[in-house]
This record gives C-alpha cells, sequence and structure tokens, in this order.
C-alpha cells in the first residue's frame, strides 16, 4: 500500500476525529493572545523578550495538543485499515519535531548583530552616586549639594578599576522615591553612594552613606562638620573610604589622583558649581547665567581648566538654544578650548569640545580627529561618543554613527540626547523594533515634548508598514500636542497609505490651515492632490507657499511644479518651471548630493523635450551620471537609505532600465 494512501487515510483520521477543528481553535486563541501581549506587554513595561518567549511556548503547545486530542478521541469509531500503527507514530512524531524545530530556529541566537544594543556588564565594584539632598535652610544651595555629588562622581570615575554610573543616569533619580535596590538594578551597578548636604555661612555638614543593592545593608557611613573651606578634604576623605569599602586596589597614581583638584579656592569652585547647575537646565536664560558664573571662576582662577571648558561648552550650546549667531559664539568658544588645552593638552573634555566646534564650523573632517583623541583620553567620555556618532553621521557613515550612539548609551541610559539620536539614528537604518525601545525611553525622559516622541513612536510603526498603528500613534501624539503640524502630516500619509482619502484630505489641510508653509504640511498636501489625480491644483498651490514665503529660490517647489505641468503636458510652462530652477545655478542642473529629485525631474524633462542646439538633452544625461555617481559613492560608504533607493529607481526609469529599477524598488 502507497504512502500515499497513508497519508489520504491520515487526513481522514484527522477530520474523522476532529482534530482540525482543534488546531483551528488553536491557533484563534493564540493569535489573540499574541495581539493582546503586543499591545498591553509595552504598556506594563514588559520587556519585547517575553512576546518572543510566548510565541516558542505556543509553538511548542501546539503539538501537544494535537497529539493529547489525538488520543483522547481514540474511543471514537476504529481506525481505517489504510492507516496503520507505524505511519499514525510518525506523522505525529513529524509534527512535533517540526514545531520543536521552529522553536528552535527562533530561540537560537544566531550570528550577532553589528547593530545590536551594547550592554555593559555588571561589576561587583561598581556604584553609582545619587544626587545629595539639599538639607540646608535656602533652597538656592541647591546648587552646592549637586556639585558636590557631581564631583564625587567625577573623583570616582578616575580611579581604574571602578565603574561609576555617569552623571546623567544617576541624577534622573533625583526627587524620585524609588528604592535603592531599584536604583541599583536599573542603573546596572552594586552599590549606590547617597547622602546630604547642609550649608549655613562658611560651615557645611555632608552625610555620606554607601549602600548595597542585593540587600540594602549600608557598607559605610560617615557626617563631616567642617568649615567649607575643608570641601575637598572632604571629598577625598569620602572617595577614599568607598575606595576601602569596595576593596579596590589602587596604584601610586591613582591614590594621587583622589587628592588631585582642578582648583583649591573655594570662590572659583562655588561659582563653577553654579555655572554648571544652571548649564544643565537647557534654557537659553540659564545658559547665559552660567556663562556668567563660568566667567567669575576663570577670574577668581585664572588656571581653572574645567571652567574654560564649562565657557566654551556654554557658547557652543547657545547657537542652538539662545540667540547668539555662530560668528558670535564660535570664537568666544575656540578662545576658551585654547585656553584649555594651553592648560591641560590631555584634557579629553577639551579635545570633545573643540570636535564639537569643528563640528559647527561644518569641518567634519577636523571634528573627526579631535573627537577621536578625546576618546583615545577617556574611552568612557559619553558625548565625545554621541558627537563622534553625529560627524559620522555627517560623514554618511551611519553604520558607524549608530555604533558610536550604543557606545554612549552604555555609558549614559538616561541622557536625553543620547537617546533622542540614537533613536532617530536606528529609525533611518531600518532598525524599526531597536528604535521604539529608544522613542518610548525618552516619552519618560522628556515630558515636555511627550507629543513629539509619540509621533516618533509613529513613524516605528508607519516606516515598518504597521499602518493602524501608526494611526493610533499619530493620534495619541495629537491629543497631547494638539497644534503638532508634523503629526498631522504624518496622520495625513497614513491614512493615504491604507487608501482613505477623505481622512488623509483632512490631516492635510488642517496642518495646512495651522501653518501655510510647514514641509511636512506641503507634502502631505501635495501627495494627496496627486493620489486624487487632482494635478490640476498643485501648481496653484505650490505658486501660493512661495509668494507667501516671499522667496521664488526653492529648487524643490520649482522642479515639483515643473514635473506636475509635464505630466500635464503643458511643456512649454513645465520649461519655464525648470530653466527657472536651472537659473538658480548658473544655468546647469544641480545634482544635490542629499536630494536629487529636483535633478533628476529637471533631467528627465531635458532628455524629452531639450532642444538639442542649446545642448540641454546633453545637459541632462551629464546630471545623470553625476546623480548615479553620488548614489554609487554613498552606497560604498555603506549608506542605504531608503529613499536612495527610490531616487536610483527614478533614474533607471529615466534612462529607460525598467528591469533595474524594479530591482532598486525590490531592495
Amino acid at each position: 500500500m502507497s504512502l500515499i494512501t497513508h497519508f489520504d487515510a491520515f487526513l481522514g483520521e484527522l477530520k474523522r476525529r476532529r482534530i482540525l477543528r482543534v488546531a483551528f481553535f488553536y491557533v484563534a486563541v493564540a493569535w489573540v493572545l499574541l495581539q493582546l501581549s503586543e499591545i498591553t506587554f509595552p504598556a506594563f513595561g514588559i520587556p519585547d523578550a517575553t512576546i518572543r518567549a510566548l510565541v516558542i511556548g505556543l509553538i511548542v503547545g501546539f503539538p501537544m495538543v494535537i497529539i493529547v486530542a489525538w488520543f483522547a478521541s481514540k474511543g471514537m469509531r476504529a481506525r481505517s485499515p489504510d492507516l496503520p500503527i507505524w505511519f499514525e507514530s510518525a506523522a505525529l512524531a513529524g509534527i512535533l519535531a517540526l514545531a520543536l524545530g521552529l522553536a528552535w530556529l527562533l530561540y537560537m541566537p544566531g550570528e550577532p548583530d553589528p547593530m545590536a544594543p551594547i550592554a555593559r556588564q555588571v561589576d561587583d565594584k561598581s556604584i553609582a552616586v545619587l544626587p545629595f539632598t539639599n538639607m540646608s535652610a535656602d533652597a538656592d544651595n541647591e546648587y552646592f549639594s549637586d556639585g558636590i555629588s557631581e564631583e564625587l562622581l567625577n573623583v570616582l570615575a578616575r580611579i581604574e578599576g571602578l565603574q561609576v554610573a555617569a552623571r546623567t543616569s544617576s541624577f534622573a533619580y533625583k526627587g524620585t522615591r524609588k528604592s535603592i535596590q531599584d536604583v541599583g538594578r536599573e542603573l546596572g551597578v552594586r552599590t549606590v553612594l547617597e547622602g546630604s548636604v547642609r550649608k549655613s555661612g562658611d560651615n557645611v555638614r555632608i552625610t555620606a552613606q554607601l549602600v548595597s543593592v542585593s540587600d540594602g545593608m549600608h557598607l559605610w557611613s560617615q557626617t563631616y562638620d567642617r568649615k567649607l573651606t575643608d570641601v575637598f578634604a572632604i571629598q577625598d576623605e569620602i572617595a577614599a573610604s568607598i575606595v576601602d569599602a569596595l576593596k579596590v586596589e589602587l596604584l601610586g597614581t591613582q591614590r594621587d589622583a583622589l587628592d588631585d583638584h582642578a582648583t583649591s579656592n573655594i570662590e572659583a569652585y562655588q561659582a563653577y558649581l553654579l555655572g554648571r547647575h544652571h548649564w544643565y537646565k537647557r534654557t537659553a536664560d540659564d545658559i547665559e547665567l552660567a556663562v556668567r558664573y563660568f566667567e567669575q571662576a576663570i577670574e577668581a582662577d585664572p588656571e581653572y581648566v574645567p571652567a574654560y571648558t564649562g565657557l566654551a561648552d556654554s557658547y557652543l550650546l547657545l547657537t542652538s538654544y539662545g540667540n547668539l549667531t555662530n560668528y558670535v559664539a564660535l570664537p568666544k568658544a575656540e578662545e576658551a578650548i585654547a585656553t584649555a588645552m594651553e592648560l591641560d593638552p590631555d584634557l579629553s573634555e577639551a579635545h570633545a569640545s573643540k570636535g564639537l566646534l569643528y563640528m559647527q564650523y561644518s569641518k567634519n573632517e577636523e571634528a573627526e580627529k579631535e573627537l577621536q583623541r578625546a576618546l583615545e583620553l577617556d574611552p568612557d567620555n559619553a558625548m565625545a561618543h554621541l558627537w563622534y556618532g553625529i560627524v559620522l553621521a555627517n560623514l554618511e557613515q551611519d553604520e558607524a554613527s549608530v555604533r558610536e550612539y550604543q557606545l554612549a548609551y552604555a555609558l549614559e541610559p538616561m541622557s536625553k540626547p543620547i537617546n533622542n539620536n540614537l533613536a532617530n539614528g536606528l529609525l533611518q537604518r531600518g532598525r524599526y523594533d531597536q528604535s521604539r525601545v529608544h522613542m518610548e525611553r525618552m516619552v519618560r525622559l522628556d515630558e515636555p515634548n511627550v507629543g513629539a516622541w509619540l509621533r516618533g513612536l509613529a513613524l516605528t510603526h508607519h516606516f515598518a508598514g504597521n499602518l493602524a498603528e501608526a494611526v493610533q500613534w499619530y493620534r495619541r501624539s495629537l491629543a497631547y500636542s494638539p497644534a503638532n503640524e508634523d503629526a498631522m502630516g504624518g496622520l495625513s500619509a497614513a491614512y493615504l497609505d491604507l487608501g482613505d482619502l477623505e481622512n488623509a484630505r483632512i490631516w492635510a489641510d488642517r496642518a495646512i490651515d495651522l501653518d501655510p508653509l510647514d514641509g511636512n504640511a506641503i507634502f502631505a498636501s501635495v501627495f494627496v492632490r496627486l493620489a486624487s489625480n487632482d494635478f490640476a491644483s498643485i501648481t496653484p498651490f505650490i505658486e501660493d507657499r512661495m509668494t507667501m514665503e516671499g522667496d521664488r529660490e526653492n529648487p524643490i517647489a520649482l522642479a515639483a511644479a515643473g514635473a506636475v505641468e509635464m505630466q500635464l503636458g503643458n511643456i512649454e510652462v513645465a520649461r519655464e518651471y525648470f530653466d527657472e530652477f536651472r537659473s538658480l545655478y548658473s544655468g546647469r542642473i544641480e545634482v544635490n548630493e542629499s536630494f536629487l529629485f529636483p535633478a533628476l525631474a529637471a533631467a528627465n524633462f531635458y532628455l524629452k523635450h531639450g532642444d538639442p542646439e542649446r545642448a540641454e538633452p546633453e545637459m541632462a544625461r551629464d546630471a545623470l551620471a553625476r546623480a548615479r555617481e553620488k548614489i554609487e559613492e554613498r552606497f560604498a560608504r555603506g549608506y542605504h537609505p531608503v529613499d536612495l533607493y527610490y531616487q536610483l529607481a527614478a533614474m533607471e526609469a529615466i534612462e529607460g532600465n525598467n528591469a533595474a529599477a524594479l530591482n532598486a524598488l525590490r531592495e
């Protein structure tokens, strides 16, 4: 009797014993469980790995249910004579083996992912320094208690063999009621230093205690009642006591480092602490105050190096947070950095600041060298890793850029700028699940901008093709920030991708009503018109935007209007727009490396409708060749964003290479 006969008999038994019904019911329940877990697990902070474990469990459970149902139904009518015992056993074993094999494939880690998050190993000799509580009668003395904590952290961080959680991470717990055990586990340390500071006139009382994360027991504690001028000695004693309590072995040079202070001038020290206190607040007014205090610190001690780096960083930040132009701010920052490096040529922070300075001058190669030097001097300089990552992104070395962001994150997991850059870097690389983790963290870290980060979460779903989820997250973003044009534009695009033209138009119109010149709103409105085959309204719409802006020197707008008019068959009108586009670049087709579509649209027009006597078709072919060269250069650098494949596809289609265009779209 053939195997086919046995197999048909086995299928008949599955139907007769109603096993197929059981299987269908199991799959339906499993699907519901997975949908619920995907929605509820993130809300309760349950890690993504739990969903994976649930999937594996459900896969393993499937053959178990089938086998139990099979034997539970044996009391039904006698088996078919065409189904021998050996085939029945082999078939059931095959189902079990197939399920276990699939579960193993999901469980197996596979090859290491070069883009996977970097985790730091928790060392027994590890510590987090929490911000000391200000117990002074004057609340304004908070700068001093924060400063004491930060200085202790900096001293401990210089000790080789001691792993110290970064300031941003430790200070994220300021004012929270979390237990020491919870804080320690979240920061990945074995011990936590906490304390309080009471300052009154020239007197200061500092209480410090070292707590074990595992059991909450005090490993060491001490109270110091001293004069303010003794604050440096107190810091040394606390650091030495912690080293002894954790049994860290110090070399001679490291023991000297405990006593090494950037200044012995208490006036300069207090001014510096005030400067850092305001610098961390990241508002224009506070950073201007920080400048004033750093200058006071330098006046009190002209050789106080950290005050110079603080002053430089303040001027650099004021170009983003304040009203200073690069023309005013950068020379002042450069002068402060030069003095700092003259006083201490091997200070990592000074080289990092110089790297940031070069970056703002758009001198990325010079910035790269300075940041590499900063990291040679201090591999744990998280901001140097972050800024190096930004420089690499500017150089379109995306994978290396994300790696630097991950190194920065491993050092400072609670840093807002680090999570921000890492979330967006992963998003651009198509690592949507990983990006989502950091977007969610930013929702918790950056409360004033929750709406923007909810929109970021929407983008991770939108780009991944999860359109229904994207719509939900865009709507959540708008619930927090009703005037968020970016979220409105994204919501319009999501509805457009779902084929819901009515809602797409509603949200594009709302975005335009809110800000007629917002880029995302304009793109949303144009795409809705394209999808509605309303080509005739696009050029007047673009003309209105250029009139409102009072500027016709917009290559994207001119090229878009020209492409639309060409599509409508208005060749002479299209020529006027493309000629105007070329007039911005001395009559040639400018190939902008970061956005090739205007050049491609112009090349397409002149290739088809150009005047041979004016060598316009030849100019178009030259532009296409330059565009191809730029695309290939970017691919060679490891730069593979999705939009670059769209541009490659458009270029191949223009040149008549339809098969190559389809391949680019598949990529």
